[in-house]
């Protein structure tokens, strides 16, 4: 099933059944939508969280790193090489077919959703509203109080926090790599001036709105989770790049009622003349350093 999609599982009789999920590239729209949903209206609409798909999430934007910005993938079938001859690694077009189609405009906004969804990485995890150790429906004991205010310490283990950090450089570097070498058209006939950093803030909007209507009517999400926390996770994130930073300040124009854009099958995408723009070798590759 494509992500998003309501279902219910009925057996006519007893039966012992195996399930699965799967990330692919063409739905990274759909599946961005839907883990806003499950963030913050998660009670009502599911019965389960997926904390280790995350790891996958994180994994495939490193891969649309590797095949886009540093152009390990070879169309034609040819061996490229990841790392020196001594230790290599052979890719082939079977690598390529999972890389997002950048000529399409489809295809951009799935890079940029796997890359929304790296970024959020932790606004987006349960576990980051919870103090170690934290039952889902139990109060923080003043020790675990004293943690998450002293030494910002969350539920999620210190090794996926640093991978997580690391992921969310790997976005934003991508997020450079569109705005260098991708020209975008809206239907008005406008060039789209940095269409990953509008739409990530965008989505920031419409998350913090929606959980706040949430709130009203007591709809749960994420355990522990305040509109409160949730704006503070939001200006942890978008400090760590200075386009974001300056649009989170200057949003307005920008919707927060919508996960989405809009008349998506107007925009033109063109890829900017000269050689592609390897950010890797102009020192905006921000791996590191980020809360």
């Amino acid at each position: 099933m494509r992500p998003g999609v309501p279902h219910f599982v009925f057996g006519p009789e007893d039966t012992i059944c195996s399930g699965g999920h799967f990330y692919a590239t063409s739905l990274m729209q759909q599946t961005l939508r839907s883990m806003v949903h499950s963030f913050v209206v998660s009670e009502f609409i599911t019965n389960i969280t997926h904390h280790p798909s995350r790891s996958l999430l994180r994994r495939i934007v490193l891969l649309y790193r590797i095949g886009l910005v540093e152009q390990r993938f070879q169309r034609t079938g040819k061996i490229a090489y990841l790392f020196p001859l001594h230790f290599s690694i052979p890719f082939t077009d079977i690598e390529y077919a999972h890389l997002p189609d950048i000529k399409t405009f489809d295809g951009v906004l799935d890079l940029i959703s796997a890359c929304i969804l790296a970024i959020l990485g932790n606004v987006l995890d349960f576990r980051t509203y919870s103090a170690p150790n934290q039952r889902d429906d139990k109060p923080k004991t003043k020790t675990q109080h004293a943690m998450m205010v002293a030494y910002d310490r969350n539920d999620i283990p210190r090794n996926e926090r640093r991978a997580i950090c690391y992921v969310r450089g790997v976005a934003l570097a991508l997020f450079d790599w569109v705005r260098w070498n991708l020209v975008i058209t809206a239907p008005d006939g406008h060039v789209v001036d940095d269409l990953p950093s509008q739409f990530l803030i965008q989505i920031l909007k419409s998350i913090i709105n929606y959980k706040s209507r949430a709130m009203c009517i007591k709809l749960r999400g994420a355990p522990h989770c305040e509109t409160g926390a949730l704006r503070k996770q939001a200006g942890n994130v978008v400090s760590c790049d200075s386009a974001l930073r300056h649009l989170w300040r200057h949003s307005e124009g920008i919707r927060d009622d919508w996960l989405a854009i809009e008349n998506k099958d107007g925009y033109i995408v063109q890829q900017k003349e000269g050689p592609s723009k390897n950010l890797t070798d102009s020192g905006k590759f921000p791996f590191l350093g980020f809360p």
